[in-house]
């Protein structure tokens, strides 16, 4: 099974100002309700401008553009709080898991430090089945620490810093490989569907959409979209994921993805290379909608005390 493409190129869709509309307004759902997200890639947002050859955004769309990114910059503010509500900021290097880290809700350890990355806390990806919820994951974020330390004392977050990171899983039950991703392939393809129409939107100061902009957010689409199907290729290859299964999806220099699985086969490593795809996948677990609140919260305490 391959990813699929349900979406019309971008440089079609800016020819409909109605579907730019709908477009936005799917956006602004996805932003404020994690259950009704709406994969929007290559939205229009406006208008063909007569005397400059861009397009101009149209009312409307301006409208229901302030208003989602009213939605994102106001959860994105909550997403950079640490523990204690405040903005993780400080000067000491993050440091943190002295000895290995138990996981509480699953009691999987994991290690300090994996090569140059250091441990932040860890968590626990829990699905709901009928009226159960059932563990299927534990998983811990780890950072370059004096990467970290340099951004979060910037006020960036564990999610917009430009530092490497990783997150680490360790499934503690038996799951094939076809259903593991069909699950990260649900949550990574709407994220970068709403990466693309950002970067795709873009306005000159004038208030002009660049159509060689849209044009390259389209190619970066294509390129992340063509990335994820590798890693569908080598997760759909796999009978079955025995419990104890280890998975790290780590980011390098922001724009390469290094996928390592230590399977009962040995394993393997794939090593990507999209930023788009980078930021899609990290958002999965430390964005504005985490698919583990608490898990996130455990790494934003971690980076807050280490930095404190």
């Amino acid at each position: 099974a391959r990813v699929t493409r349900p979406f019309k190129t971008t440089m079609a869709m800016v020819r409909s100002v109605m579907t730019g509309c709908r477009a936005l307004a799917a956006s602004a759902s996805l932003a404020s309700n994690a259950s009704q997200r709406t994969p929007i890639r290559g939205a229009s947002r406006g208008v063909r401008h007569s005397s400059s050859g861009a397009f101009r955004v149209s009312e409307r769309v301006a409208q229901f553009k302030q208003s989602f990114s009213s939605t994102l910059n106001e959860k994105r503010s909550k997403a950079s709080a640490g523990a204690s509500g405040k903005v993780v900021r400080g000067a000491s290097a993050v440091v943190l898991c002295q000895a290995a880290l138990k996981e509480s809700a699953t009691g999987v350890e994991f290690p300090e430090t994996i090569g140059p990355l250091t441990c932040l806390g860890a968590g626990v990806r829990e699905k709901k089945i009928a009226i159960l919820k059932v563990k299927v994951y534990a998983l811990a974020c780890y950072v370059e620490a004096e990467g970290a330390k340099a951004a979060l004392a910037a006020g960036e977050t564990l999610l917009s810093g430009a530092f490497d990171k990783a997150i680490c899983l360790q499934l503690v039950r038996d799951v094939d490989g076809k259903t593991f991703f069909e699950a990260l392939n649900e949550s990574v393809k709407p994220r970068l569907a709403l990466i693309a129409t950002n970067q795709a939107t873009k306005e000159n100061e004038d208030g002009d959409f660049m159509s060689e902009v849209a044009e390259a957010a389209e190619k970066a689409e294509e390129a992340a979209l063509d990335a994820l199907e590798e890693i569908g290729d080598y997760f759909l290859s796999k009978s079955k994921l025995s419990s104890g299964t280890k998975v790290m999806l780590r980011v390098a220099d922001g724009k390469t993805l290094q996928v390592s699985a230590a399977f009962a086969d040995g394993g393997a490593e794939l090593e990507l290379e999209s930023a788009e795809l980078c930021e899609a996948i990290m958002d999965v677990y430390l964005g504005i909608d985490p698919i583990s609140p608490a898990a996130l919260d455990a790494f934003n305490a971690g980076a807050a005390k280490a930095c404190a």
